[in-house]
């Protein structure tokens, strides 16, 4: 994700704020897998709900929470992205069929 309205994918990254990498406050690794938690802040029963992210460190496990900061700059008219997310694995799938055709004593393969 560069600098779109699309929220995190929880899969396996790096993300910045404003350019500036999220670092693990435990044990200092940067790879995360974050989250969305919806959050209720105000008086229970309104149901007036705020996004949080949850990031969960890949290396030890510790959450960390943040919010995104991304803003309307009213002096430039233009919308300010902060959080970018950099994937380091996405799953990729190789698949291999195969068909028999041809009459039964002779054996042909096709490969797609």
């Amino acid at each position: 994700m560069s600098r779109t309205d699309e929220s995190l994918r929880p899969l396996k990254s790096r993300i910045t704020i404003f350019d500036e990498p999220i670092i693990c406050s435990f044990c200092t690794y940067d790879v995360f897998i974050p989250y969305e938690v919806y959050v209720n802040v105000e008086e229970p029963g309104i149901g007036v709900y705020h996004v949080r992210y949850s990031a969960i460190c890949q290396h030890c496990g510790q959450a960390k929470i943040f919010s995104d900061p991304s803003h309307f700059d009213e002096k430039t008219k233009n919308y300010i992205w902060a959080l970018n997310q950099y994937l380091l694995s996405e799953r990729k799938y190789k698949i291999k069929i195969i068909f028999y055709i041809g009459k039964k004593e002779r054996i042909n393969y096709r490969y797609f």
